[in-house]
């Protein structure tokens, strides 16, 4: 964990990824631990791919627990969006909004 530190940006967390599929049960626990203590970016495609379908996910079950309706195409332009800042914009507006367009429109400030 200590040598990823010296890699350069952007290449530590595809080793850690690489090392972690690799690991033994027991040394995942161990690696979960370590990045759970660290801030670590999210640069891979396979992790970019995981922390946008995690927040898209979440973003739907925000708008259905507030009982606002997401028709099938709102549900994949949510769902294949893969801008993390404009995922986590929508996830803010859902927060406070009484309509899907509430979320779902263009920043207009």
């Amino acid at each position: 964990m200590t040598a990823l530190d010296k890699l350069p940006e952007g290449d530590s967390l595809q080793y850690y990824e690489y090392a972690y599929r690799l690991a033994s049960l027991a040394t995942r626990r161990v690696m979960e631990e370590i990045m759970s203590l660290a801030v670590w970016p999210v640069y891979s495609p396979f992790a970019k791919g995981l922390v946008s379908k995690g927040e898209a996910t979440a973003l739907i079950r925000i708008l259905k627990a507030r009982d606002i309706s997401v028709p099938q195409d709102a549900h994949d332009r949510i769902t294949q969006c893969t801008d993390l800042d404009q995922i986590e914009e929508w996830i803010d507006r859902a927060a406070t909004a009484t309509t899907l367009d509430d979320v779902l429109a263009p920043n207009t400030a």
